[in-house]
């Protein structure tokens, strides 16, 4: 009997450690997004369940940008491939993509997109021509639609990872709580003169314009850029129907043009649309710059 105490007690220490393990990691929900917005949405209301890739590289428009074969593959083996919608990102259209793993998270809201003047007309086969119409694609600057975007990531995480519905929904309750703070700090500093005229140095805008009922009008120039005499003729003659004091950029233009702008009254100001992230901080923290630009040229103080 005092023998087989002993073997006894080791047989149970190793038996012990034999139900010793390790726990195993939660699954990481991999996603691609097509542009800044929607990977930020990703990113807040997924926090550590996911692991978010935003792959144009910097320095590149993401709607212009034209992934190559092996970038595809590598974007078609993401657990969410996430869509702007409006047009956003052409390669999209007409990739191989998996349907069960895409979210156009504007679809919902697809009734609000806006659709551009011009369109492009073409032919298929004996039907003749036809127009396809062209949507304003920076969608997240109407702030409820960019709610409305963050939802629809928040539902297709949820349906991934059901377990964490409750943590995602709070996450992007949060979120919401952000867009709209900084929604409210633009909406009152334009609602101090909504009639006075600005002009936006680029057609991207659009929704911006429509939900803060600005009075603005559009030229296409580039910021590093300088137009050329029969833009700047042109822009002399918008000045003269429209006398704006305040030209919006969404990025610092060149100090020639600058300078040429101020000797015709009107000043450089940027309201980065941040479709790439922005060199510090993330969409809210661009809006929050936005607000500050706005109460500028508003001549709002906080």
């Amino acid at each position: 009997m005092r023998h087989i105490l002993p073997i006894l007690a080791i047989f149970l220490a190793f038996g012990c450690g034999q139900q010793e393990t390790t726990p195993s990691k939660p699954r990481i929900i991999k996603i691609v997004a097509v542009n800044h917005p929607l990977a930020m949405f990703a990113s807040q209301v997924g926090r550590e369940r996911v692991e978010v890739t935003m792959p144009v590289p910097e320095g590149i428009d993401p709607r212009e940008w034209q992934p190559t074969p092996d970038e595809i593959a590598e974007i078609q083996k993401a657990d969410l491939i996430l869509l702007n919608g409006a047009g956003y990102a052409k390669w999209a259209q007409t990739a191989s993509l998996p349907a069960d793993r895409l979210v156009v998270a504007s679809n919902p809201r697809r009734d609000d997109w806006i659709q551009l003047e011009n369109m492009i007309t073409h032919s298929h086969g004996p039907g003749g021509e036809h127009a396809h119409p062209e949507f304003a694609p920076h969608l997240w600057l109407d702030p409820l639609i960019a709610i409305n975007m963050a939802d629809s990531v928040g539902s297709a995480l949820s349906e991934q990872m059901p377990e964490y519905q409750d943590d995602f929904r709070s996450n992007f309750a949060l979120l919401r709580r952000y867009i709209m703070e900084e929604s409210a700090r633009l909406e009152v500093a334009v609602n101090t003169n909504r009639e006075l005229p600005v002009i936006f140095a680029s057609p991207t805008y659009q929704y911006l314009e429509r939900y803060y009922h600005m009075n603005g009008r559009n030229v296409d120039w580039s910021p590093d850029q300088s137009p050329d005499p029969f833009e700047w003729a042109s822009f002399d003659n918008l000045l003269k129907e429209h006398p704006a004091k305040w030209m919006i950029w969404k990025s610092e233009p060149i100090p020639e043009i600058a300078d040429r702008l101020r000797e015709l009254g009107v000043e450089s100001v940027v309201f980065d649309p941040a479709a790439d992230k922005p060199a510090k901080g993330d969409l809210i923290d661009a809006m929050r710059r936005g607000a500050d630009t706005l109460n500028t040229v508003y001549d709002y103080e906080e």
